[in-house]
């Protein structure tokens, strides 16, 4: 089989519905699906690369990201308007500027582990986002997280001790609200 999708490759092809990737690809290039809206689910395989808004605007639904994909480019699901389901088979390292931007149907994220770090608007115009589950030590944090997502909360573990009230005061004065998994004390913006 063949390793890498250029950049752009099938960029705006609105009519493509499915594509099966083999097993011995490693790179998806920049925007290689973005525009394809009648795309609704791909099988990622185990990837090394995925590159920046490789599928913005695409009419994805649902995606699995493969346990050795560990961060998250820019924009990489930007605009997909239609994505409801993302699951992580692996611990995510960084999710990137404007990640999840405008995925407006989207209505919880739960990284198995991680991100160390989430960039700038990455969850930004997600008017049905209600909960960001992040189970590990308290990332770092770029502007605007939760840009235009009214309703959208970033919950933790409350056994991480990372989580201190200095760092959710932080938090919540950068805009992100935030709450133990599970408990009900808030710490709105």
């Amino acid at each position: 089989g063949f390793l890498e999708l250029s950049a752009g490759v099938f960029s705006g092809c609105v009519s493509l519905t499915q594509i099966n990737l083999p097993g011995s690809l490693h790179t998806i290039g920049a925007g290689c699906f973005s525009g394809c809206v009648s795309l609704g689910s791909i099988r990622l395989p185990n990837l090394s690369v995925l590159g920046e808004r490789a599928f913005s605007g695409s009419g994805l639904y649902s995606v699995t990201v493969p346990a050795s994909i560990s961060s998250l480019p820019a924009g990489i699901f930007q605009n997909c308007s239609g994505l409801t389901a993302v699951t992580f088979q692996g611990g995510i390292a960084s999710v990137g500027p404007r990640a999840f931007e405008g995925c407006s149907s989207l209505s919880a994220i739960a990284f198995s582990y991680g991100p160390e770090f989430i960039g700038d608007c990455a969850f930004s115009h997600c008017a049905s986002l209600l909960s960001v589950y992040c189970p590990g030590p308290m990332p770092r944090f770029g502007e605007n997280i939760f840009l235009n997502s009214p309703n959208a909360v970033l919950y933790y573990n409350p056994a991480d001790t990372s989580w201190t009230p200095e760092r959710i005061a932080q938090a919540a004065e950068q805009g992100i609200p935030v709450r133990p998994l599970g408990g009900t004390e808030s710490t709105e913006a």
